[in-house]
């Protein structure tokens, strides 16, 4: 009845274990297989994203760099404007003004239509 037995019965067991061990060995080879193939994929993945990081790293250097120059070009313009006697608090009043004088017109504009137009009514 144990392993020292030769009967056929023990024979059939022995085969039951072995085929039962040769299946999980395959089952676990299959498993290996798919893990190697995830890494795999996750490590060209990760190259990828690695290759866009490094691109963007590029980029971001890039826009810094523009930044910095439209900074400078920014501030030597203001330097010249202040040596022509720019004033940004006036231009901003001026501005205001001009806002200002424009809205008053556009509504001197619609009254004189309104009374062009009411003098060719009684005309009529």
């Amino acid at each position: 009845m144990g392993a020292s037995a030769p009967s056929g019965e023990g024979a059939k067991n022995l085969q039951g274990q072995l085929s039962d061990a040769t299946a999980d060995v395959k089952a676990q080879e299959t498993k290996v297989k798919q893990a190697e193939m995830r890494s795999k994929a996750f490590a060209k993945e990760a190259s990828a994203v690695e290759k866009k990081l490094a691109a963007a790293a590029k980029g971001g250097d890039a826009a810094l760099k523009q930044q910095g120059a439209l900074q400078k070009a920014v501030a030597a313009t203001k330097a010249k404007m202040e040596a022509l006697g720019f004033d940004e608090a006036a231009e901003a009043t001026l501005q205001q003004a001009h806002a200002a004088a424009k809205a008053t017109h556009d509504g001197l504009a619609r009254v004189r239509s309104y009374d062009r137009d009411r003098d060719r009514d009684t005309l009529l």
